[in-house]
């Protein structure tokens, strides 16, 4: 040091000027000049203006008067943690007893440029780095003013630390500034601070993309009980945001303000795009210290399901009116979702479908898992009175569990996987069938939640059949395994499974089946033969009992395989004590289809097969076989007598047609000849009218466009010979064909003339003649007809007679 000091002393009183005083030590170099003046009591007046041209931040604690406070002091020593405080100026003037002059009477006055400094303000908070500012300590108070700064990596502007009274019992620590930059970066400030924890970690868990605008206050108690302040206003601007671990939606366009305290969140509106719509949060915050944000506005369907019901997005179109709220506290705490759904269509079966003018509520709650769900959020949502739901997501929104009622109250918890219970006045499987198609059931590698879905409902349509008093039950294990069936109805009792992949593969055992033919449309509007013009999957099937139209028809036993776009079924098997069908079919499904198919028929009694299916009274006894190929454009269920095309042969013997009604048997009416009328002049017997045996029947058809057509179909028995050829068109129930009759006479003839003459020797003798001559009287007595005009009124003429045969009074 040194100096040029001169000083006066008068009794008590001291007098002392500094002149050009010259210091340094380790820490800094400055000079100083001034007075102090002692008036023999108090601590003295003194006006003393120095200034320093260095010091490091961290040591300008050390140089401070104790009357800025012990509080002050210590924070300044924790705080001050690099930097260099360059040019300090010191202006110290007054009475020294009101030091440091908070009241007035004098001035106590350190300025200085700080550079490049490091402050930690407080424990658990990021620091404020490269700190250029000004820093001033005037009487009672220190301020500093900011020219640049940051904290975290953002940039800071406008900053200034005060603290108003350096000697108080409780200093305040004020801290406020500005920022602007990208929100992310934003957000790792409150992130690393603890306001994240102050809001239950609400802020860490938001992803975030563009730039915002941030205005920040803190204040922070340098000594006794009082806890840190915050206030911080975070302005959106255009800003994309997404919330992790929470079953929040994404959002962009985030616009507005909203503010962050010790205590949470208030915001009076920020409007936000989410869902696909606009909409507008509000957030507040009460003294339980719980955030309580609600939102509303305009929705997306989809945008809606898909962020909470996935499975379901594709049947939603249009877009209605939503408002949320939730609650945050200790984490989510709860979400409720309400919506009338006015304005959003449904495209699904009853109860569940509806029209975009038609409300149907929606209720939907989010909150934390009971413990013996060990976490996670427990989902409830209501959806009319058509359906309900609870399901258990994880703490990533993946879910777990869950029951849905469709119809009814969704029931217990299952032990694992999603329980669908269904309770439905009448299910059209086909419209549902068509509906579950669009769904997205997962990411398609057959992994994925355990299902099981039970159903009761007093009637089904299956592809155009009805079930009624239906209990059934649909299963997977998720793992990928086969979708398995349980089903027990009126009509039908059994199981069966179905392994999608590969085309799919149906697998049935079904106890009985009765059938009604032909189908009959589903309901809504939709083709009850949908399901049947599906691609068909590979089958292996099993009927103990099928029947149709109530009739037992015996067991079926089938088995398809695919091969591209060719569904092949082969072996087909149709078996009961009077006969057996076997078969094959071959369906290709490019462009418009095709089906090619090849049958057998062993039958071991025919009168009592065709009882089977519902022709009773028509045919007596009979055995044989009737074979052939048939084709027709289209698919299984588009079989058509009019686009019927291939051939078919028959061989059979020791039958009998009854009275045939030609409107129920068409062929057997035609093969009967019933409505030929009894023989002019020579009633033998009635041999057509009631019913015609034969030892046998044999013939070939060809058939085009439904057309039957054959050059010759015999029947042979002792009463006569009858020979057919011509046409019948099933489609237009009419027909063209000629109709030969040869009748067995000369054996009751040359009996009957023996007889009459008393004389066998003559009898025999006739006997023989018609042998060796090959029946002449039959061959007199052969008759042909033309049989044309409908299957229901045929028109009968004899050849060359030129009128038409009447049938004296007998109905065909």
């Amino acid at each position: 040091m040194a100096a040029d000091v001169a000083w006066r002393r008068q009794g008590e009183a001291l007098e002392i000027d500094l002149r050009q005083v010259a210091f340094s030590n380790a820490d800094l170099r400055g000079k100083l000049d001034g007075s102090y003046r002692y008036a023999g009591s108090g601590a003295g007046v003194i006006d003393l203006n120095g200034g320093i041209d260095q010091v490091k931040a961290a040591r300008v604690p050390a140089y401070l008067p104790h009357q800025v406070g012990e509080h002050t002091t210590a924070w300044l020593r924790r705080a001050l943690l690099d930097g260099v405080a360059k040019n300090v100026t010191l202006k110290l003037k007054g009475d020294l007893d009101r030091f440091p002059f908070g009241e007035g009477g004098g001035e106590f006055l350190v300025e200085a440029d700080v550079e490049k400094a490091k402050l930690a303000y407080e424990p658990g908070w990021p620091t404020i780095d490269g700190i250029d500012a000004k820093l001033r300590f005037h009487n009672a108070s220190m301020q500093v003013l900011g020219q640049r700064a940051s904290t975290v990596g953002v940039p800071l502007k406008n900053v200034v630390v005060a603290i108003d009274q350096l000697g108080a019992e409780t200093p305040w620590l004020k801290i406020d500034g500005m920022a602007e930059d990208r929100l992310d970066r934003m957000l790792a400030f409150t992130g690393k601070s603890p306001v994240d924890g102050w809001l239950d970690g609400f802020t860490s868990q938001i992803q975030a993309a563009g730039d915002a605008g941030l205005k920040l206050q803190l204040a922070v108690p340098l000594a006794g009980p009082e806890t840190i302040r915050v206030r911080g206003d975070l302005s959106f601007r255009n800003n994309r945001l997404q919330f992790k671990h929470l079953p929040l939606p994404e959002v962009d366009g985030a616009r507005g303000v909203l503010t962050f305290t010790e205590r949470g969140v208030d915001s009076k509106g920020v409007q936000l795009n989410a869902f696909g719509g606009q909409l507008k949060l509000t957030a507040h915050t009460g003294a339980d210290k719980r955030m309580r944000f609600e939102v509303g506005g305009e929705a997306d369907g989809k945008s809606l399901l898909r962020q909470y019901l996935p499975l379901a997005e594709p049947l939603v179109s249009g877009r209605a009116r939503v408002d949320g709220r939730f609650v945050v506290k200790n984490g989510l705490e709860s979400l409720q979702i309400d919506s009338a759904l006015q304005g959003l269509a449904l495209d699904a079966p009853a109860p569940l479908g509806k029209a975009e003018g038609t409300p149907m509520p929606l209720q939907l709650q989010l909150q934390p898992a009971s413990a013996r769900f060990s976490g996670g959020m427990r989902l409830e949502f209501s959806l009319g009175d058509a359906l309900s739901g609870k399901l258990r997501l994880d703490e990533h929104g993946e879910l777990q569990a869950g029951a849905l009622g469709l119809g009814r109250k969704a029931g217990e918890w299952p032990a694992g996987g999603l329980a669908i219970r269904a309770q439905l006045p009448r299910v059209a499987l086909e419209d549902w069938w068509s509906r579950l198609a669009k769904l997205d059931w997962g990411s398609g590698d057959g992994r994925g939640m355990q299902l099981v879905l039970d159903l009761s409902t007093p009637e089904l349509s299956l592809a155009g059949f009805p079930l009624r008093q239906v209990e059934a039950r649909v299963s997977n294990n998720g793992q990928g395994g086969a979708w398995n069936v349980g089903l027990h109805s009126k009509e039908a009792d059994g199981s069966g499974s179905y392994q999608a992949g590969g085309g799919g593969e149906l697998r049935a055992n079904l106890d009985r089946l009765s059938l009604n033919w032909p189908l009959r449309s589903g309901s809504g509007g939709s083709d009850g033969n949908s399901l049947l013009q599906q691609q068909l999957p590979a089958m292996k099937v099993r009927i103990g009992e099928l029947s149709l139209q109530g009739r037992k028809l015996g067991q079926l036993d089938m088995t398809a395989r695919r091969s591209g776009s060719v569904w092949l079924m082969d072996p087909l098997r149709l078996s009961s004590p009077d006969g057996a069908l076997t078969g094959s079919a071959r369906v290709d499904e490019q462009g418009a289809g095709r089906v090619d198919s090849r049958f057998s028929l062993d039958v071991s009694n025919a009168g009592k097969l065709l009882e089977r299916f519902g022709l009773v009274d028509v045919f007596r006894n009979g055995q044989g076989n009737l074979s052939g190929q048939l084709s027709w454009p289209g698919g299984l269920s588009d079989l058509d007598a009019a686009h019927l095309s291939g051939q078919m042969e028959l061989n059979f013997k020791n039958g009998r047609f009854a009275k045939v009604d030609p409107g129920v048997a068409r062929l057997l009416g035609v093969l009967s000849l019933q409505s030929l009328p009894r023989r002019i002049r020579l009633d033998f017997t009635d041999v057509f009218s009631d019913g015609f045996a034969f030892d046998t029947l044999q013939g070939k058809a060809s058939v085009r466009d439904g057309v039957f057509r054959s050059d010759k179909v015999e029947m042979r028995s002792p009463a006569a010979e009858v020979s057919i050829s011509g046409s019948v068109d099933l489609a237009q129930e009419t027909q063209a064909l000629r109709v030969s009759v040869q009748p067995h006479v000369a054996e009751s003839v040359a009996l009957a003339a023996g007889a009459a003459l008393l004389n066998p020797v003559v009898g025999i003798a006739t006997l023989a003649a018609q042998k060796v001559l090959q029946d002449p009287v039959g061959k007199i007595l052969k008759l042909e007809y033309t049989v044309s005009g409908s299957l229901r009124d045929p028109q009968v003429k004899r050849v060359g007679a030129g009128e038409p045969v009447q049938n004296k009074g007998k109905k065909p």
